[in-house]
């Protein structure tokens, strides 16, 4: 997609001279012409995006003080591409995703980022265009845990040999542009589909407490 028509733009015959003809109405999508032969068709078509990551990375913190731990463990992904074909507004009786209601254009939300909903309904060469693709770059914090260890003469004294407690948070913050649910589990459906996000459920956020006990 090249962007997003301001105003009213019409055709122009073989001589260059503009014609009667609505070319883009404002709000419609300007989509690339590859071959400029005037006609977006199959001939336009090309690659883009990457549903593999160029990076794959992660990072852990674990520290200890006077009984007390700290512990963070996080993984994530740079360099690739989410093609999300869930959340289409094309398809009037599911639900979508708030992103393309807030980004869409109006004559009050010019630099909106996508087209206006009503010239993209039935659109289907915008939906499989760039402007549908997103950046599936995340990190993803799988864990955050804190703790802390009763000395162990307090915890002789009470029968056992160790008494450690301790909350977590598992999958609970992830950092990221994709506006879909989760971009961890949003292309992980098989090798075939890596990069298109057919609704995988999320990872879900849980919230632990526990007590490890030794007697």
């Amino acid at each position: 997609m090249d962007g997003i028509a301001q105003e009213t733009i019409y055709e122009k015959d073989e001589n260059g001279n503009l014609t009667d003809v609505v070319k883009y109405n404002p709000g419609d999508p300007i989509l690339h012409d590859f071959n400029g032969d005037g006609i977006i068709g199959e001939e336009d078509r090309t690659n883009i995006g990457q549903g593999i990551p160029k990076v794959t990375f992660g990072l852990t913190v674990a520290l200890d003080y006077k009984g007390f731990d700290f512990t963070m463990f996080g993984t994530g992904v740079a360099g690739n591409n989410i093609f999300p074909v869930l959340y289409r507004t094309d398809r009037p009786y599911n639900n979508t995703l708030v992103y393309y209601y807030e980004n869409s254009w109006t004559p009050e939300n010019t630099d909106a980022k996508l087209p206006s909903a009503s010239s993209v309904k039935n659109d289907t060469q915008f939906w499989a265009s760039s402007g549908n693709v997103f950046d599936g770059s995340y990190f993803k914090f799988k864990q955050i845990q804190f703790g802390y260890t009763l000395p162990a003469k307090y915890a002789k004294k009470a029968g056992m040999q160790n008494l450690r407690a301790y909350v977590s948070l598992d999958d609970f913050f992830t950092i990221t542009k994709y506006p879909g649910f989760d971009p961890e589990t949003a292309t992980t459906t098989n090798a075939q589909q890596l990069g298109i996000d057919l609704g995988t459920y999320p990872t879900a956020k849980k919230f632990v407490m526990g007590l490890n006990v030794t007697f």
